[in-house]
C-alpha cells in the first residue's frame, strides 16, 4: 500500500521558508482531497499547527529569535507517496494527534491571523 507524505512550511519573521515532509504508513486507501479538507479543519486558521505537538521533526532556521519568530508550521498539503515510511506512526495514528491537539492554546494563548 503506498504511503502518505505530510507537507509543511516554516517562515520565518523575515520571510525566509524552509520545508519539510513525513512520510506515514497508511492503514487504508484515503481520498487525498477530502483528507486535505479533514486536516485544516483542525488547524488553526485551517492552516498553521505546533510541530512539537504533533511530533513534528523541527525545521527552524539556525538562527531563532524568539521575540520575533515564531512557533508554528504552515500546512502545504498530503499526497499519496511510493517512498518509504519516516516516521513510526500510521498516518491514522498521526491524524488521530492532530484532532486531539486541535486548536489548543500553546503557552496559553492561540494564534489568530498569523502569517
Amino acid at each position: 500500500m503506498p504511503n502518505i507524505k505530510f507537507s509543511y512550511t516554516y517562515r520565518d519573521a523575515g520571510g525566509s521558508k524552509k520545508y519539510g515532509e513525513v512520510i506515514f504508513s497508511t492503514e487504508h486507501t484515503i481520498d487525498i482531497n477530502t483528507t486535505n479538507s479533514e486536516i485544516r479543519r483542525h488547524l488553526i486558521d485551517g492552516e498553521f499547527f505546533y510541530p512539537d505537538q504533533l511530533a513534528i521533526p523541527s525545521i527552524h532556521f539556525e538562527t531563532y529569535i524568539a521575540e520575533i519568530d515564531h512557533d508554528w508550521y504552515f500546512f502545504e498539503g498530503i499526497e499519496i507517496t511510493s517512498e518509504s515510511a519516516t516516521d513510526t506512526r500510521t498516518f491514522q495514528e498521526f491524524l488521530s494527534q492532530l484532532k486531539h491537539f486541535a486548536k489548543k492554546p500553546k503557552n496559553n494563548f492561540l494564534i489568530y491571523g498569523a502569517g
